[in-house]
């Protein structure tokens, strides 16, 4: 059976973030869309992942601070964020 991937994508511009999830999805890929660092940052926490693509410019939390609380609960994971711009 073929492993499948948990993506996070962290994107408060919805075409854009549903662009990159739709693509992700026909490749298989298992993907949640956040618009808030603060939803994701929620997710994370409660979930495996295995990569993180995050927008730098969010509204409320950024995506500094959102990096800073993820390597707060698994400093490793911090290797698994892709800023997007």
């Amino acid at each position: 059976m073929e492993e499948k991937y948990n993506i996070m994508i962290v994107e408060d511009e919805k075409l854009a973030g549903r662009a990159i999830k739709d693509n992700l999805n026909k490749r298989g890929f298992l993907v949640r869309l956040f618009e808030t660092a603060e939803e994701a940052h929620l997710h994370f926490r409660e979930n495996h992942v295995d990569l993180i693509l995050l927008d730098y410019k969010l509204p409320g939390m950024n995506g500094e601070e959102f990096f800073k609380k993820v390597r707060e609960i698994d400093p490793e994971a911090v290797s698994l964020i892709i800023y997007l711009s």
